[in-house]
């Protein structure tokens, strides 16, 4: 009898062994392909790209990311012309603090929201016309889709075509667009002819919804015509302080229901960690353990420590995933453009001065608040007017001007 046991219990941690064998295969990803939209995510549906370009579209402003709904009660008393982003897969907010961003908006500031989902409380303060509908949202199915906007200074000569490609196949997804006529919006800009982002004049300020967030994700940020379109959005937008809302994507737990149905009160612990693929195979794995251990009776009274994995740095991923796609463009040109812009950013925020120039007057205040010597300095700006009056520069000479960049980065005050 003991030594069937034995046997039994032999097979019992072959059988887990195998399980965790073959989960950890099954489950080892490259990337995280959730639509989180969180802006420190640098995974394929983050938003990092895109909070890091709203920093330098608006560098003389401030970009404030709240966590909380404490957001709601600093931007109630907002009088100036300041800007409140949300880029998340669905928005819902109670009616109370939907009704403070349509107050934040008729003292005169703006209002970004990019959605597949809208409360439809919003929607008919805007417009009493969503009344009768029954959806504001609808979905093309499709492998791709092409996106414009309307007002002729940023229409796109090209429409720019997206896509999503995992493992090399283009994957069907469900594009969202606006699916409600009204003539109290303007129409800024179109998915496949249908509307994706439109603005509603309230009070002083304006209100922007665009329906496809997904376009704002990493993913789609890593080409010219991409950027240009994004670029293109957030030029509609008066620039001015930025009020980043992530809080607001915490409170939103779930995606299937309506927004005005959803009871968040009522989700269990349970059913969020069920929800989640890994957490979901650990907590069976958890269950057929604790099951086994009933059975055989096991002498072992202590918790089993957890193996903690570590959290993987893909930051460097990231970074040759953005080198990669320049390399392969091999426009040595267009990347040493971006070098000067943001070395032009630095000096204005690090030392207070006007737009750089390559004179003497200049080139002594920089050295001064900078304590770099003068001759680096002056082959700095040397090389950045070689560049702007060339059409292309060699592979060599854009390594010597990054290297000279480098070293005024890390030796400057």
């Amino acid at each position: 009898m003991k030594k069937t046991n034995q046997i039994l219990i032999f097979i019992a941690i072959t059988a887990i062994v195998g399980v965790v064998i073959l989960l950890w295969l099954t489950g080892k990803k490259e990337f995280d392909w959730t639509e989180n939209y969180e802006n420190d995510s640098k995974e394929p549906f983050g938003t990092y790209v895109i909070f890091e370009m709203l920093n330098e579209h608006f560098p003389e402003y401030d970009l404030k990311v709240y966590n909380t709904e404490k957001i709601f009660t600093e931007i109630k008393n907002v009088k100036e012309s300041s800007i409140y982003v949300y880029i998340g897969k669905v928005f819902w907010l109670p009616p109370a603090d939907q009704e403070k961003l349509l107050e934040f908006a008729e003292e005169g500031n703006q209002v970004f929201i990019a959605a597949n989902e809208f409360p439809s409380y919003l929607v008919s303060r805007l417009d009493d016309y969503t009344h009768k509908l029954e959806w504001i949202v609808g979905y093309l199915h499709d492998k791709s889709i092409a996106v414009n906007l309307t007002l002729p200074e940023y229409k796109l000569d090209k429409w720019p075509v997206y896509s999503i490609k995992t493992k090399g196949i283009v994957q069907w997804h469900n594009w969202p667009y606006f699916c409600f006529n009204s003539s109290n919006y303007e129409v800024l800009g179109n998915i496949n002819f249908n509307i994706n982002f439109i603005r509603f004049k309230r009070g002083k300020g304006y209100i922007y919804l665009h329906s496809t967030p997904i376009l704002f994700s990493n993913y789609h940020l890593l080409t010219e015509k991409k950027l240009a379109y994004t670029s293109g959005v957030f030029k509609h937008l008066k620039p001015g302080d930025i009020y980043w809302d992530e809080g607001t994507k915490t409170r939103v737990k779930t995606f299937e229901e309506q927004p005005e149905s959803r009871d968040f009160e009522q989700n269990s612990p349970l059913s969020w960690i069920l929800s989640q693929n890994n957490f979901r195979y650990t907590w069976y794995l958890l269950l057929t353990m604790s099951l086994l251990y009933l059975i055989f009776r096991a002498k072992r009274r202590q918790p089993l420590i957890p193996a903690l994995v570590p959290n993987t740095d893909t930051s460097l991923l990231f970074a040759r995933l953005v080198g990669n796609l320049y390399l392969k463009q091999g426009n040595h040109q267009n990347l040493a453009q971006h070098k000067i812009k943001h070395f032009y950013v630095f000096v204005r925020s690090r030392y207070k001065l006007a737009k750089p120039s390559n004179n003497e007057g200049f080139i002594n205040i920089l050295v001064e608040k900078s304590g770099i010597e003068k001759e680096t300095i002056i082959e700095i700006f040397n090389k950045i007017e070689f560049i702007e009056k060339s059409k292309e520069i060699s592979e060599k000479f854009l390594i010597d001007f990054h290297n000279l960049l480098y070293m005024f980065y890390l030796k400057c005050k």
